[in-house]
């Protein structure tokens, strides 16, 4: 069950950026047409990766100061004692 709800934030997850995404790179063509649109659209495009990236930036921001240290639940690693061999 866990799985699934796993596997069902990520396919909303990425929907729901994908459609913001979208949505910045079309907001800079407004009622442009003609040539001028595809530079436009390219330009929105330009700004929907920036705003992907500062989005990136403050959720590494977040993890990092939310999360915990992987050595406070992470098992203490224990070298195996030397085997002769003979």
């Amino acid at each position: 069950m866990l799985s699934g709800l796993n596997t069902t934030g990520h396919e909303i997850g990425g929907s729901l950026g994908i459609a913001v995404l979208a949505t910045v790179a079309t907001g800079s063509v407004g009622a442009t047409a003609g040539p001028g649109a595809a530079a436009a659209l390219a330009g929105g495009i330009g700004d929907a990766f920036l705003v992907a990236a500062a989005l990136a930036g403050v959720a590494s921001l977040a993890a990092l100061a939310i999360l915990p240290a992987a050595r406070s639940f992470l098992p203490k690693l224990r070298l195996a004692p030397p085997v002769a061999v003979h």
